[in-house]
């Protein structure tokens, strides 16, 4: 929330507007967007148990820590924008500096933003009510891959998958 009040502070824009222009727009994912109610349809989420979500989604008004509706290949493609920062290239949307921190573990295994595996490989698990993600790129080949699935618990089965090397 500090980051998103901040953001909005300093731009005196909302964050879900900030993030698409400044963000989501530049790296290809037209379909993401932090907007607390989106105005695209989308699947409606389910626990574990298949049980539906009340109402098929929760919304979170804290919305840079939970609330980023994307699909798979909106995943991909901000994890395409980190390795572009960090192939230097002209126009990539955060500067190659940054980019390293974030691929340099800070603490175990953990980057900025992201986890750091062997290989080396970069992932981001995420998990609401409902609904479950990962995204994972391979440092050294430039592969990335995602998944996301509207029910808690499925994401499992892909994720050994997208880790495995």
């Amino acid at each position: 929330m500090v980051l998103q009040s901040l953001i909005e502070d300093i731009t005196g824009t909302d964050f879900a507007t900030y993030t698409t222009n400044e963000v989501l727009r530049p790296v290809g994912a037209s379909h993401a967007t932090f907007a607390i109610t989106p105005t695209r349809p989308f699947a409606y989420g389910s626990y574990e148990n298949g049980q539906a979500v009340e109402g098929g989604y929760m919304r979170h008004p804290e919305s840079a820590a939970a609330g980023l509706w994307a699909t798979a290949s909106d995943l991909a493609n901000l994890f395409h924008g980190v390795l572009q920062a960090l192939a230097g290239t002209r126009h990539a949307i955060i500067p190659m500096a940054l980019a390293e921190r974030m691929v340099t573990p800070v603490c175990r295994k953990v980057g900025l933003g992201v986890f750091v595996s062997a290989g080396p490989t970069i992932s981001h698990e995420g998990r609401n009510f409902g609904f479950d993600s990962i995204v994972a790129a391979d440092l050294n080949t430039g592969q990335v891959r995602a998944a996301v699935t509207n029910r808690n618990g499925a994401i499992e089965s892909y994720t050994e998958q997208l880790l495995a090397h």
